[in-house]
């Protein structure tokens, strides 16, 4: 961990085979920073490549060449999204920390929004789907019934009933879910069962632009068991 923060905002960002998506996702969340007085360019942006076959840490490097706010980590070998998002988080330096996948079905244009809330008083402000083109019946209905097992089995009871896309923490949540959660271990439910105050912000989610998701079904099913099994 990095001890005290030193940034107003990290957003953390997994990315796997996600070459073509990021310097979208680069250039949309400059856009949406920029018009935020408040941040005054204290923030950078953590992609961690979760073992991509891709360009994807070329893409990263050619972006922090340009940027100096773009930090890339890149681990060995594809681990999945919510181990990537732990090593982002503890490579943060932020006094709030964004995650936000790199697909961009997940709008970084809400951050205005996220932000106002945090400093409102929430320590966490989850982006709840409102609604999910691009997914089928089967897979809402799956995601939901997921979320209500964390919720009923696993006591994370902070976590929305609808599941999240993405989500703010407060630098004090990102420290407490860095010391006590090991992989495999589902991030968000983590920061559900902390009890802190949150608050939620609905959005619409977008189909994904490029690529193929790497989360398949079968990742899926085995890290939902082994995350309703206990894993923490």
């Amino acid at each position: 961990m990095n001890g005290a923060a030193v940034l107003a905002l990290s957003v953390v960002t997994p990315a796997y085979n996600e070459a073509e998506n990021l310097p979208l996702f680069h250039a949309r969340l400059v856009a949406a920073l920029a018009g935020l007085d408040d941040l005054d360019g204290s923030w950078e942006w953590i992609v961690v490549d979760d073992g991509s076959r891709d360009g994807t840490s070329d893409a990263v490097a050619r972006l922090a060449a340009r940027d100096a706010r773009v930090r890339g980590v890149r681990l060995p070998r594809n681990a999945g999204s919510h181990p990537a998002i732990l090593r982002g988080l503890a490579e943060s330096r932020g006094a709030a920390v964004l995650v936000l996948a790199a697909d961009l079905q997940d709008p970084p244009e809400l951050c205005a929004e996220i932000l106002a809330r945090w400093r409102a008083g929430a320590r966490v402000v989850w982006a709840v789907r409102r609604r999910r083109d691009g997914e089928g019946r089967l897979a809402v209905a799956s995601s939901r019934l997921y979320h209500a097992l964390l919720r009923r089995l696993r006591g994370a009871r902070g976590l929305p009933a609808e599941g999240t896309g993405f989500c703010l923490l407060d630098r004090g949540v990102v420290e407490t879910v860095c010391r006590r959660a090991r992989p495999p271990v589902d991030v968000f439910a983590a920061v559900g069962r902390l009890g802190v105050r949150s608050a939620a912000v609905p959005y619409d989610r977008s189909p994904r632009r490029h690529g193929r998701s790497g989360w398949s079904w079968s990742k899926k099913v085995r890290f939902a068991l082994r995350s309703l099994a206990g894993a923490r």
